[in-house]
């Protein structure tokens, strides 16, 4: 069994959009607009985005909701003494975010944008398939093709896009058959020759007529058309967390507080699954992860202590030399360079061993692509052999 884990630099390789492209879209929307003194409606991604913008040094899509979740919490319990503890939020015992943003938070529009942010993300992604070429999933059967020859796979996606599925004939994905179906609880107990695990959702995913369950799942329909009409707003998929603060649930995963967003299966199980491919496993191939996600680099990090000498990892990112020298990569090198850097002042050492390498590189059971996705065939034919070889 191979672990594969793909984030946005892989959709992006075979051009589909990318973060930034999201976060343009969400900043754009005119469906959500605020009043301000004049009255005049503003778009509300863009006042989020200057509220992000004067905090964070590099604020995305991801960064709006958790900022719409984190309002709309203290603003829940601004008064919110004789509330119960579990709907109390921390933060308001040392603050107060009333004056400036009152008047935002009187208005409902922010909560529709929470809800409906996810949704607006899946309609962008919808467009831009249908005018993506084809070509692209050639691209990713070929790819696919000489691992399958030598192992089961088992794909962990980070993206919300259906190009895996719509790229091979057959292949599990924690869903029965039907259609929609519904989450396939028997088959998380047997292993299957490709499974794709859209860890952080999918443009296939919508929630049930019905959300009444005491755990709470999602369906999974046979194309994003079929699902579009299901991803309308709503509000009974937001729930409260264990620190009281309102996080907003649903078809996809987004924001900064993911794990507690896993009570949503098949999210909880699909990550089972990926903890349980890298310690079932010592082979790791990672396409286009920008290493942002905690609780994927701490599954990587305890397989590597599990396997110890016998794993063996390939990292395929994009680096150019002012990326590496303006500090841009630094997550998206924190899995690969943690199997040569001990220390940070080797840190630097490493940068220039992978710049002097052509940024391809290979060093302590560590393969590093860093000329993006799709490969050419001798890095595939190097890649195959890194994984599957006797000696290394």
């Amino acid at each position: 069994m191979l672990t594969v884990l793909l984030g946005a630099g892989f959709s992006q390789g075979i051009n589909l959009p990318g973060t930034d492209a999201i976060t343009s879209h969400i900043r754009s929307l005119p469906l959500y607009g605020v009043s301000g003194d004049d009255h005049h409606e503003v778009p509300i991604g863009n006042v989020l985005w200057k509220m992000a913008n004067a905090y964070y040094d590099k604020p995305n899509f991801e960064t709006l909701l958790h900022l719409v979740e984190s309002m709309l919490s203290a603003g829940r319990s601004r008064f919110g003494y004789t509330l119960p503890d579990a709907h109390k939020v921390a933060f308001n015992a040392f603050m107060d975010i009333g004056g400036r943003w009152e008047r935002l938070l009187e208005q409902t529009s922010l909560e529709r944008f929470g809800i409906e942010m996810m949704a607006n993300v899946a309609d962008f992604l919808d467009e831009k398939i249908s005018e993506s070429s084809p070509e692209k999933q050639g691209v990713i059967s070929a790819f696919l093709r000489p691992l399958r020859e030598h192992t089961n796979v088992r794909i962990a996606t980070l993206n919300y896009d259906d190009a895996i599925e719509r790229s091979v004939d057959t292949f599990w994905d924690g869903f029965t058959d039907q259609n929609p179906a519904g989450v396939d609880y028997p088959g998380f107990l047997h292993e299957h020759p490709l499974e794709v695990l859209h860890l952080h959702g999918s443009i296939r995913f919508a929630p049930p007529e019905s959300n009444a369950q005491v755990m709470p799942e999602l369906r999974r329909f046979a194309s994003n058309a079929e699902a579009k009409p299901q991803r309308l707003a709503r509000k009974d998929l937001m729930f409260v967390s264990q620190a009281g603060e309102i996080l907003f649930n649903g078809p996809m995963l987004s924001g900064l507080r993911k794990t507690e967003k896993l009570i949503l299966e098949p999210y909880g199980l699909y990550h089972q699954r990926l903890v349980d491919g890298l310690l079932r496993c010592p082979r790791f191939l990672s396409i286009g992860y920008g290493g942002n996600d905690p609780y994927i680099n701490a599954a990587v990090f305890l397989s590597r202590r599990v396997h110890g000498d016998n794993f063996r990892g390939v990292y395929v990112t994009k680096l150019n030399d002012e990326s590496l020298s303006s500090g841009e990569t630094s997550r998206a090198l924190l899995l690969p360079a943690t199997h040569s850097v001990t220390y940070q002042p080797e840190y630097a050492q490493f940068l220039e061993r992978v710049r002097q390498s052509d940024f391809v590189i290979q060093e302590k059971r560590m393969f590093l692509i860093g000329t993006g996705f799709p490969l050419n065939d001798h890095q595939r034919d190097q890649m195959i052999d890194f994984l599957f070889g006797a000696n290394i």
